[in-house]
């Protein structure tokens, strides 16, 4: 692995820590993580399928980017800033959650399966995104567009794209552990 600069190795941080709070949320209540709020919404594991769901359809978009155009070698003084959306998204999904928004049916969770196998999918999601995280150690991913994959109209920088990514993790972490809670 190449060195990675400090804005993304503060991602590949916030992504592990993710890792951890999925664990640490699944650690001793078996299948208790799959149980609705008994007011509705997500169970703990929906929400983690979700994020595994969002990730699955983010990466590709990713790739294609990083396929589509290599930038020169960063600058020793590499300071990434979010694209417009990107800095919007990441202000608006930071929780506690600041606006209610509907989520497209491909990433509505519907039988996740077992919890064993919901968190062995987000684990091998979690390594792939960490993964392609360090492998753009050297590009200017903030000049690199690359499309949503909730919507095809909304475009923002590569950068943005991970730092959306990890805002999202912990917004459904939150709720997850607040699913976890009220249905205890």
């Amino acid at each position: 692995m190449n060195d990675l600069p400090a804005p993304l190795v503060q991602i590949r941080d916030e992504l592990e820590a993710a890792r951890a709070r999925v664990h640490a949320l699944a650690d001793g209540v078996g299948e208790r993580l799959a149980v609705r709020p008994p007011l509705g919404g997500w169970s703990a594991a929906e929400c983690i399928w979700h994020l595994t769901q969002t990730t699955k359809m983010t990466l590709p978009n990713i790739e294609i980017a990083l396929a589509a155009r290599r930038v020169p070698r960063l600058p020793d003084a590499w300071r990434p800033r979010h694209s417009f959306f990107g800095w919007l998204l990441c202000w608006v999904l930071e929780p506690p959650s600041r606006i209610k928004a509907k989520t497209p049916p491909a990433f509505e969770p519907r039988d996740v399966g077992p919890i064993d196998d919901v968190l062995a999918d987000f684990d091998g999601q979690q390594d792939a995104l960490i993964a392609c995280l360090e492998a753009c150690a050297t590009v200017d991913i903030a000049r690199l567009r690359m499309t949503s994959a909730f919507s095809t109209r909304v475009t923002y920088s590569v950068y943005s794209g991970f730092r959306i990514l990890a805002t999202h993790q912990r917004r459904h972490l939150w709720q997850a552990e607040a699913a976890l809670k009220a249905a205890t």
